[in-house]
């Protein structure tokens, strides 16, 4: 089995743990925007995946990036002393939650997205200088 497919398989099963984690978060935290934004997008990438090709690998890269970004104040204040909601004081902290599905999943999905295009030959590649 080629390196390739298993680093795309384990971006597949990171994508669909964020569905999972979608539907948990608004148990959890109650419906935003974030968490319908990203689904969607996940399931465009995933659609995207299975049709071949690099185009699903680089865009469930580039949403676990954006998504990673937009949620950056969430994982400052769950790694803070005193965790604040950074959408209001008033709003419950979540520091573990947050951590790991704000921060890991998506930093583990855009690493994966990476190792994934680049196992497939990606055009990122440093060339090799020739002597």
């Amino acid at each position: 089995m080629r390196r390739s497919l298993t680093w795309q398989r384990l971006l597949i099963a990171l994508a669909l743990l964020g569905l999972v984690f979608a539907v948990t978060s608004w148990i959890v935290e109650g419906v935003t925007p974030s968490w319908i934004v990203f689904p969607i997008l996940l399931l465009v990438g995933l659609v995207r995946a299975r049709r071949g090709g690099s185009s699903g690998t680089v865009w469930l890269g580039l949403t676990a990036l954006v998504f990673l970004l937009v949620h950056l104040p969430f994982d400052k204040a769950a790694l803070s002393d005193h965790c604040v909601n950074p959408t209001g004081s008033d709003k419950a902290c979540h520091p573990a939650w947050w951590l790991v599905s704000l921060g890991a999943l998506p930093l583990l999905m855009v690493l994966t997205a990476l190792l994934t295009f680049r196992e497939a030959g990606g055009v990122w590649r440093v060339p090799r200088l020739r002597r």
